[in-house]
Order: C-alpha cells, then sequence, then structure tokens
C-alpha cells in the first residue's frame, strides 16, 4: 500500500509536513495586509513632505524672483535719473561752452553778470566740470554751496574767471533769479 497516508503516534496524519488551515492563511493575509498597508502609508507620508518642502522652496524662489525685480527696477530707475541729470548738466555745459565760444563784442551783446575780463577768459580743452557738485536751489546755506564749489574747481586747477562762468550752471530753481 503505497498510496497509504503515514500515521503519527497520535493517530492523526504526518507532522513532518503540516498543511495551514485556513484560519492561519487568513491571519498570514491579514498581516501581509497590515505590512502593505503601514509601507503604503509612510509612502504616502513621505510624499507629502517632500510635496510640501517643495512648495516652500517653490514659493521661496518666487518671493526671491520678486525682490530681484524690486532691486532690478530700482536700480533702471536710478540710471534713468542719472541720465537724465547728465543730460541737463551737458546742456547746461554746452550753453556755457557756447557762451565763451562768442567773440568778446558778441558775449557783450548778450545778457550776462561778467565783466568782459571774465568773458574774454576761454574754458581750457580738457576742462570739466566737476559733477560732484549739488546744484543749489536757493533752500540751504549758500555759504556751504559756495565751499564745495571753490573746492572742487581748486582741484581742476579753475581759478577766477572759469570758475565765475561755471559757477552759474550749479544753480536751480530761485538761485537763478
Amino acid at each position: 500500500m503505497d498510496d497509504e497516508i503515514p500515521i503519527n503516534n497520535e493517530g492523526g496524519a504526518d507532522s513532518s509536513n503540516p498543511q495551514p488551515t485556513p484560519e492561519k492563511e487568513v491571519d498570514q493575509r491579514n498581516q501581509t495586509i497590515q505590512q502593505l498597508e503601514a509601507s503604503l502609508r509612510e509612502l504616502l507620508e513621505r510624499q507629502t513632505r517632500e510635496a510640501a518642502i517643495a512648495s516652500e522652496a517653490v514659493k521661496r524662489a518666487k518671493d526671491l524672483a520678486k525682490k530681484q525685480q524690486a532691486i532690478l527696477d530700482e536700480v533702471e530707475k536710478r540710471e534713468k535719473d542719472k541720465l537724465e541729470k547728465l543730460g541737463k548738466l551737458n546742456s547746461k555745459t554746452q550753453t556755457v561752452a557756447d557762451h565763451s565760444s562768442k567773440t568778446a563784442p558778441e558775449r557783450e551783446k548778450s545778457k550776462h553778470p561778467f565783466s568782459s575780463h571774465i568773458l574774454a577768459e576761454e574754458l581750457p580743452k580738457k576742462f570739466r566740470y566737476p559733477m560732484e557738485i549739488e546744484p543749489y536751489d536757493g533752500t540751504t546755506d549758500p555759504k556751504h554751496h559756495l565751499d564745495a564749489f571753490e573746492n572742487r574747481m581748486l582741484l581742476v586747477n579753475a581759478f577766477d574767471a572759469i570758475q565765475c562762468k561755471a559757477f552759474t550752471i550749479t544753480l536751480k530753481k530761485d538761485a537763478l533769479t
């Protein structure tokens, strides 16, 4: 009888190759499901944390871009203002140069506050008006403006007649009248 099932000492089937009972199979499957659920929860939590970090990084990048754009806008505005001031200064310098290039009789016919001695003095070809001098508008102490002007003129070796001619372009608004 080769087809016989061996019987153990207790009268049951041989326990050397036990077959799982349906209850054990259900328990094992439930454990496997619980392990998979726990793994999925961990994965979902990690992805949620990573998404929050990425969202915060995007927000910071946008804030930084806004700040950089504000800085760029301010720099552009300042550069535009500087160019505008340079244009006005160039126009004033050209006016002084045009006035000084006239002959003495032409200058005497035009309206000016200078004597013929001052008018006869030519601006040196390499003369550059010091741009650091803030224009005087008549609202502050004129002594401070005059001291700053004289000091700058001495630095560029501009004396008397040249200073007289250059001084008028440092005036604006009410200080011109």
